[in-house]
C-alpha cells in the first residue's frame, strides 16, 4: 500500500479543508485504482486545533512565515501544499498579515526548507524531485477594487518558485484558480458562484477585446473541491509541473475523480 504524506498550509480555509475531505474520502475508497493510494495529512496553522480528531490527518500549531515550527516535518514529507493567502492586509497580525508575507514569503521560506529537509539541490531524475503545490490566482480585479498587491504579490511568488533555485530540486506546480465557491463552507458563495460561471462563459467569446484589467470576468469559477482534487492529481502525477490555468485546472480533477470512479 502506497502511502502519500503532505504538509498542508493552510488546512481551515476553502480549498484545505477541501484537500482534507478527498483525501480522506480516498482513504475510505475501498474499489478502483486509487485503493491502495493512501493519504496522512499534517495540516499546519496558528492555532494546531480541530474540531474533530480525525485518522490521518495531524493538527500542527505552527506558523508558516517561522520555518522552525515545522522544518521537522519536511524530511519525511513527499509534498508541500500552500494555500495559503490573502485578498487584504491582516492588520491584527501586524507585519505577519501583509500581501507580501502570507501570499508570497510564506511559500517561498517553505520551498527553501523543504529543499533543505530534502538533503539536494539536483536530481539525476527529474521525476524523483519533490513536488510543491502554490494555490496562486487568475486574473486579478482592477485596483479600485482589490489592492494590486494582491496580484503582485503572487505573481513574484509565482517567478521565484519557477526560477533557478528550485528548477532541479523541486517539482513545483501553481494553480491559478478565479472566484471559488463551496457547497461545504460559506455556501453564499454558491449562487454568486453560478452567476459568475455564467456570465463568464456569456464573455469568454470577446476575451481578445477586454482590457486586463477586465480579464477576471472570463475567468470560470470553481468549486473548493475541483481545485483540491486537481492538486491531488498533480501530486500524483509527476508530468505536471510548472502554471496550470482554470481549464486544466478542470482537466486535472476530472481525471483524478475518473480513477477514483466517480
Amino acid at each position: 500500500m502506497s502511502l502519500t504524506r503532505l504538509l498542508l498550509l493552510g488546512g481551515t480555509g476553502f480549498v484545505g479543508s477541501a484537500i482534507i475531505r478527498n483525501a480522506l474520502k480516498a482513504n475510505q475508497d475501498g474499489s478502483g485504482p486509487r485503493r491502495d493510494n493512501r493519504y496522512f495529512i499534517r495540516t499546519l496553522s496558528r492555532t494546531g486545533s480541530s474540531k474533530t480528531e480525525v485518522a490521518n490527518v495531524e493538527n500542527i500549531k505552527g506558523n508558516a512565515l517561522e520555518p522552525q515550527t515545522y522544518r521537522h516535518l519536511l524530511a519525511d514529507t513527499d509534498a508541500v501544499v500552500s494555500t495559503i493567502g490573502t485578498i487584504m492586509d491582516q492588520k491584527k497580525h501586524g507585519d505577519m498579515g501583509t500581501y507580501e508575507k502570507l501570499n508570497r514569503d510564506a511559500v517561498i521560506y517553505a520551498a527553501r526548507e523543504f529543499v533543505k529537509a530534502k538533503g539536494t539541490s539536483e536530481y539525476k531524475d527529474k521525476a524523483d524531485r519533490p513536488c510543491l503545490v502554490y494555490v496562486s490566482a487568475a486574473h486579478a480585479p482592477p485596483d479600485f477594487i482589490l489592492d494590486s498587491r494582491y496580484i503582485t504579490t503572487k505573481r513574484q511568488a509565482e517567478n521565484v518558485l519557477l526560477g533557478r533555485e528550485f528548477r532541479n530540486s523541486l517539482r513545483v506546480v501553481i494553480l491559478r484558480p478565479g472566484l471559488l465557491y463551496s457547497y461545504h463552507k460559506r455556501q453564499i458563495t454558491v449562487p454568486v458562484g453560478w452567476a459568475a460561471i455564467l456570465f463568464s462563459t456569456l464573455i469568454s467569446p470577446f476575451k481578445s477585446y477586454l482590457p486586463e484589467s477586465l480579464l477576471f470576468l472570463t475567468d470560470r469559477p470553481l468549486r473548493d473541491d475541483e481545485v483540491a482534487c486537481a492538486i491531488l492529481q498533480a501530486v500524483k502525477d509527476k508530468k505536471t509541473e510548472g502554471i496550470v490555468e482554470v481549464d486544466d485546472i478542470r482537466r486535472l480533477a476530472k481525471e483524478w475523480q475518473s480513477l477514483r470512479g466517480n
